[in-house]
């Protein structure tokens, strides 16, 4: 399974997230003019809407959080403008204890990453290319972390020949002290970059794990995954799904929505996305139900601390997933043309 059965309070608690919830919190309301109740004007810098371009003045404002303004387009986008500076999202994740020990909730959780990373491998599998992929297929893994999902991927099991691409300093530090660091490189590098360098080659398969939500223009860097992959490459991409049951019950009050997640898509507007930047998508589906969370709300607990377990977990998992109302969204396309 890959997600946990357990009340929302001890999932939280074993794997640290209450503890950096708490120090993220802290870390945000010192960036905030408590006058009105948003981010220093100086600290922010105004946006688009990442999809259809429009000013944000044209869109609804559904509510402010962390000090920062969630905008609803008339495309259907959601997304915060105006957002941080990158160099004071720089500074963060440089700096910041948060950043640091969020390293150590990936690290509390890999047996459910690995239930997670090997289901969309197996849906990799079924689509990457017909009658049959290579030997050993090339992977380059943007925003590759400390390397979890490549150890898996380049294993006896799935066999692809992997690359990453990270830039917190942190990640890649833990990255040198795992035991399989030698099997695959990570370099401390942006996509674009990456693609000029003497190391570049492209890929068969380049996937992008919970990223496109923290960048500010997914479109920019959707082209340039277009090109690092090869004819009839494939993109594989994880983020939030807006129409997820916890968003749409939580609203504000879910974690989903946070100073380092600017973008929110649903099935169209991803779908959308990946067509503005030349993708074709060939297969969708969310992914982890989040029962517990909100089966606190609607119970009236909070939905991060309360101990409620859902009486019958495993149909409102099915059922949820069904209704494509899972916690993440997961997308694969093909470079058109």
């Amino acid at each position: 399974m890959m997600e946990t059965t357990e009340p929302r309070c001890k999932f939280n608690d074993r794997t640290g997230r209450t503890g950096v919830f708490k120090l993220r919190d802290a870390e945000m309301e010192k960036l905030i003019d408590h006058h009105s109740g948003l981010v220093k004007d100086e600290l922010v810098e105004e946006r688009m809407c990442p999809l259809c371009e429009d000013h944000p003045k044209n869109a609804e404002q559904i509510w402010i959080k962390e000090g920062l303004k969630y905008n609803k387009c008339k495309c259907g986008m959601v997304y915060i403008a105006p957002i941080l500076k990158q160099k004071v999202v720089d500074e963060y994740y440089a700096t910041a204890e948060s950043a640091k020990q969020w390293l150590e909730v990936l690290r509390a959780q890999e047996n459910l990453d690995e239930t997670k990373f090997d289901h969309l491998l197996d849906r990799v599998s079924r689509h990457i290319f017909a009658p049959g992929p290579p030997a050993k297929p090339s992977l380059l893994d943007v925003g590759a972390s400390y390397g979890f999902f490549l150890n898996l991927a380049t294993s006896y099991r799935w066999n692809f020949d992997g690359v990453g691409l990270e830039l917190s300093g942190a990640a890649f530090d833990l990255y040198i002290k795992k035991e399989y660091h030698n099997n695959f490189p990570i370099y401390t590098m942006k996509l674009k970059d990456y693609l000029k360098s003497p190391t570049f080659e492209k890929a068969d398969l380049v996937t992008m794990w919970e990223v496109l939500e923290h960048v500010p223009d997914p479109k920019a860097l959707l082209e340039q995954a277009k090109k690092a992959l090869k004819r009839d490459g494939l993109l594989a991409v994880l983020v939030p799904n807006l129409w997820a049951r916890t968003n749409r019950y939580l609203h504000e009050k879910s974690r989903a929505f946070g100073a380092n997640h600017l973008n929110y898509w649903n099935v169209n507007t991803l779908r959308e996305q990946l067509s503005e930047a030349g993708f074709g998508t060939c297969y969708d589906e969310t992914i982890i139900a989040d029962v517990n969370t909100w089966w606190n709300h609607l119970n009236y607990e909070d939905p991060y601390t309360g101990s409620l377990v859902h009486p019958d977990h495993k149909r409102a998992t099915e059922q949820t997933l069904q209704e494509g109302a899972g916690y993440k969204f997961f997308t694969l396309a093909r470079a058109r043309g």
